[in-house]
């Protein structure tokens, strides 16, 4: 790391923000690590396979899917959650895996015990997990036509059982809350039926029913998109489907064929904002950054703590944002803010 007590260059001076560069941390450039925070980007919807074991990416217009990367060996991806910039794989006896939503990599392993809630054997089946903004969740394993649903909390891990096991009624192969609270399950198999489940018990409430929509469609997820329209995928072992719900009526809209088999689990995740890239231009400099990431520049021009938007206009081709940076400062600092 680059010290702020440390001399530039003469030749560097007049553009010390390039050297500055050096010191980029969480996207803010800087001789001292400088605060940081996620960029206001329209989120973007990854899926999980089943038997592949893919991280995928989804456009919720069309449904066509695209390949982020492959999961590491043993990941058995049961469900995809976001939680606080946190992208989690849900996996058997009960694991929350941190997902890179770049790479695929495991970065935290969050390990809960059920205890003895599905009988003598620990839980297995696939299964679905949603998580509350303060931490609390449900989730639930689910075998043939019946499932167990548990409750548990992050921050101290906890798991508490939810009414008996087998108890939930029919198995559901994906979960997710609204904005009010309200959990949504859907039903596993080729016709799946929009469901409201009541925590406090585990009963559930029918909202509709569909056709079927995928022959022999085994395993899929559910999630909800920032502006609260619900979503939901099925898979086979030939091909996935992506379709909209109607909280209403629990009618299904086909959106498209997702290109992957066995789709298992879905979230909406937002990528922090960045990286930031600089580079010399005439007098100044010329700062881009990925446009898809979204984020707002900021710039310090004394010690990296009253920060300003920068008053340069932001040009984008809809891939990349940029601005051209003038500024007779010896040092400045930048930063994407929300």
């Amino acid at each position: 790391m680059v010290s702020g007590n440390h001399p530039l260059p003469q030749a560097m001076r007049r553009v010390s923000f390039m050297y500055l560069f050096l010191g980029c941390v969480c996207g803010a450039v800087t001789l001292v690590p400088a605060p940081c925070t996620a960029a206001d980007e329209a989120s973007r919807l990854f899926a999980v396979t089943f038997s592949s074991r893919q991280l995928i990416e989804i456009d919720p217009q069309t449904g066509e899917g695209t390949l982020v990367a492959n999961l590491p060996a043993g990941a058995a991806p049961y469900d995809l959650v976001s939680w606080n910039g946190r992208l989690m794989l849900f996996s058997p006896t009960f694991v929350l895996r941190d997902l890179d939503p770049v790479t695929g990599a495991f970065t935290a392993t969050n390990q809960f015990d059920p205890g003895m809630l599905c009988g003598d054997e620990p839980c297995s089946g696939e299964g679905a997990v949603a998580l509350r903004p303060n931490g609390t969740g449900l989730v639930t394993w689910s075998m043939n036509e019946a499932g167990t649903l548990g409750s548990f909390r992050m921050d101290p891990p906890a798991f508490l059982p939810v009414g008996m096991a087998g108890g939930l009624q029919p198995s559901m192969d994906g979960m997710a809350l609204d904005e009010e609270g309200i959990l949504y399950g859907l039903s596993q198999g080729a016709a799946p039926s929009l469901y409201q489940i009541l925590p406090p018990s585990g009963a559930t409430i029918l909202v509709g029913t569909n056709e079927v929509l995928l022959p022999a469609a085994t395993v899929g997820g559910m999630a909800i998109s920032p502006d609260g329209t619900l979503y939901a995928a099925v898979g086979s072992t030939s091909a996935s489907l992506l379709f909209r719900m109607d909280k209403e009526t629990g009618a299904a809209t086909v959106i498209g064929n997702i290109g992957f088999p066995r789709v298992s689990g879905l979230a909406f995740h937002s990528l922090p904002p960045g990286p930031l890239t600089i580079a010399r231009q005439d007098a100044g400099l010329r700062i881009t950054w990925p446009h898809r990431n979204g984020g707002r520049l900021q710039v310090s021009l004394n010690d990296g703590t009253n920060w300003m938007d920068t008053a340069f206009g932001v040009m984008t081709n809809g891939t990349e944002a940029t601005t051209e940076f003038i500024s007779f400062a010896p040092r400045a600092w930048f930063r994407l803010e929300r």
